[in-house]
This record gives structure tokens, sequence and C-alpha cells, in this order.
């Protein structure tokens, strides 16, 4: 699906387009000139022949407008074509119909009618509509949740080589969907798939590899798959071949590290700019640390706790940014509320001396009780000491907060 998990791609590549196989000379010399990018001598030759009732044409015509190719991209009117095609039973009209439905583009937005598409398009063996509508199945969109009619889709689209299809198959076998969680035969799909070049495929199969998961661990092979992965501009993997190269499974190369942490920085993923920002830090330059600041806050800014922590020391310590002890509390009350415990351990200090906030010996005593509880030692050394100069009730009610934020919070 495009953009990830909620939609399949719907841009046929030529290949696709070779099913309409037994063409006459004219459709033959418009589809040369679609492949040669002269969209308006390909949409001359078949849009006659759309308006006559031809379900290809039609089809053909409605996937010009889609993309925009020789005319105004305009959904809308590839929506209309798509269905005078998709009436006629033309699988892959009805495939497209499917995800603009699906998608809400060119048509109202109607996930059941999506699935009711791809439904007429899979019962022709259409590989992609099994696709789409086997991850419908999946996550139980427009359709009831359905892990073994999802597989069964997922696997007829995967035996006809559908990339797509193969690595959701790994996704099942991986986390065990309806299924024994198999990481041998979830490794198998995300090899075929990452062998079509699937870069999600290549970058769960690359994890696989260097952690020694359903495969024999063997980090060279899997930074390689990363790698390829990465290439295809994956923020992800380019994130994990940086840390490949910080170190984390590999020879140390922190100059190729930061490289490949920049990549995927500049996509915006918050892991990357927050490991780009600590490594600019370790550097003990004032223009770095400027910069480490603006690449931390940005991963913040994204919710993302190990940032919000690390600025909050940052302007605790006035390092890199102006000395603000409010900003300060500000952003380690954020990541503590998300369940950074060593935020937490942290948040509790500026309560106790009241850095940022006003001093509140009960509510410090609350955050490092709750810090404590997740494994921190320094954070129990704290609040024993702090504890020693309370009540007895007011330990009981700092505790039973605790206790209250601990169930609502993650642990990280």
């Amino acid at each position: 699906m495009r953009d990830g998990t909620s939609r399949c791609e719907c841009i046929f590549t030529i290949a696709a387009l070779a099913m309409l196989g037994a063409c006459s000379a004219p459709s033959r010399d418009a589809m040369r000139a679609y492949e040669s990018g002269d969209y308006g001598a390909a949409r001359a030759v078949w849009l006659p022949r759309a308006e006559a009732g031809d379900a290809a044409a039609q089809f053909l015509i409605g996937l010009l407008h889609e993309d925009g190719r020789g005319v105004e991209a305009d959904p809308a009117i590839a929506a209309q074509w798509y269905g005078k095609a998709a009436a006629q039973g033309h699988a892959a009209a009805q495939n497209n119909l499917g995800l603009l439905c699906l998608q809400g583009r060119g048509t109202a937005a109607d996930p059941a009618a999506a699935a009711a598409w791809f439904e007429r398009a899979a019962d022709q063996g259409f590989a992609r509509a099994c696709c789409n509508l086997g991850t419908l199945h999946l996550v139980g969109h427009g359709v009831a949740r359905d892990f073994e009619r999802a597989r069964h889709l997922l696997g007829r689209a995967a035996a006809s080589d559908d990339a797509k299809a193969q690595y959701l198959l790994g996704l099942v076998y991986a986390a065990g969907l309806g299924v024994d969680a198999e990481p041998a035969t979830a490794a198998q799909w995300y090899e075929r798939a990452a062998d079509h070049g699937e870069p999600r495929a290549q970058l769960a199969l690359g994890g696989l590899y260097q952690r020694g998961v359903g495969v024999a661990r063997d980090g060279a092979r899997g930074l390689e798959w990363l790698q390829r992965a990465a290439a295809q501009g994956l923020p992800e993997a380019e994130f994990l071949v940086g840390c490949a190269h910080a170190g984390r499974g590999g020879a140390a190369a922190p100059q190729v590290a930061r490289e490949w942490f920049a990549r995927a920085a500049a996509r915006g993923f918050a892991p990357a700019q927050t490991a780009l920002g600590l490594a600019l830090l370790g550097d003990g330059d004032a223009h770095q640390d400027q910069l480490a600041a603006e690449w931390l806050l940005k991963a913040a800014e994204q919710g993302f706790a190990v940032a919000e922590y690390n600025v909050g020391l940052l302007c605790a310590k006035g390092r890199g940014v102006a000395q603000d002890y409010r900003e300060a509390a500000r952003w380690l009350q954020r990541a503590a509320a998300s369940g950074f415990t060593t935020a937490q351990s942290k948040l509790g200090v500026m309560y106790e001396h009241g850095r940022g906030v006003a001093a509140d010996p009960s509510t410090a005593y609350m955050w490092y009780a709750l810090s404590a509880s997740r494994g921190d030692s320094n954070a129990t050394l704290l609040r024993d000491a702090l504890g020693r100069t309370l009540t007895a009730a007011e330990r009981d009610a700092a505790d039973a907060r605790a206790q209250q934020t601990r169930a609502a919070t993650p642990a990280r």
C-alpha cells in the first residue's frame, strides 16, 4: 500500500499494463507513445475507444487522469473512467477504483466500497487486489478483521510475486497474527520481497540478520540489506546503517555514522535527529552544540522522549541554548509523562530544589519513587534521602500518586 500500512500502490508499471495484451496496431502505437512519454498521442488513440465503451481504454484514460500524464491530474475524472471499466469487469480498474474509495480521492471515502471493489478484482485473481483486500482484513478496515482470510489473500498475491504481499506475509509470521510466530518463515517471505526490491522487507530482513532471529546471525549480511533499503531512501534503514557505523553491531566509523544519521534526520526521522544531535554534542564545540540543540529540538517537538529529555538537560545547563530552568522543567515533564525513567528522576531533582518549578518535596518524592520502581538506582537513593524529611502520611500519599502515574504511563 502507498505510504506504508494504509494503502497499496496503484501506479501501474508498463509490465502491469501488458496484461492488455491483444491490442490492435493503433493500441500498440499508443502504448509505445505512452512508454516514450508522449501521453498526448496515447490519449488521442485511447479516448475515442474509451468513449465507445472499450474497458481497457477506459482504464488507461483513468490512469492518465489520476497520474496527471498528458492532462491535469484529476482523481474525480479518473474515478469516473475507472468506474466505467470496473462495471465491465476490468480487474485493474476495479482495484484502482477501490483505492480511490479507500483514500477518498475523487470520490467519497468509503472503506466498505473499497473492499467490495477489491473483492471483485481479487475474484479474478488480480494479485494487487488480493494484497489490498488482505491488508484490509489484516487491520479490520472496511471489513471484519480476519487474520485467516488476510493470510489466504496475501498468500495468493505473494504466489504471484507481489512484493508487498510477500512483505506483509512476513509481518504476519513475525508477529504471529492468527498463527504461531514463525521467525524462520517470516525471514523467508521477507527475503522473497527483499529480492524484488521491497525496501521495508529489506529493512526487516536486515534486522533479523543483525539479531539472529529466524536466520543465522550475520552482521555483515544484515548491514548489506539495511544499506539496500537505505539506498531507496527509507529513513529507518538510514538510521540503522548509521547505528552500525557508530559501533552498534559493527566497526566504529563516527563520521560515516553521522552522515547516515543526517540523511534520515533530514527526512524528519526523530531517532536519527536525536542520534545526530547527541553525536554533535560530543565535539565540545559551541557552534556544534547549537546545531545539536536544533536537531534535538526537532525530534523533541515530535514527542520523542529521548530528545525531550536531552533538550531539558541542555536548557538546564545552557548548552547550545540559553539557560532556562523553566524550559528545562517543561521538557523534562514531557519526557517524564511519556514514561522516560531517567527524565522522571531528573524532574524529581527540579521539584526538590525548586528549579524552574515551585519547590515541592512531595512531588519530587513521587517522581523519584516512580523512577525507582522502574529500576533507577540513583532515584532510589534520592527517594530514600528525601523520604526521611517527610512524614509517613506525605510519603504514603506520594507513593500512591506514583502508583497511579505508573499505571497510566509506559516505561521507557
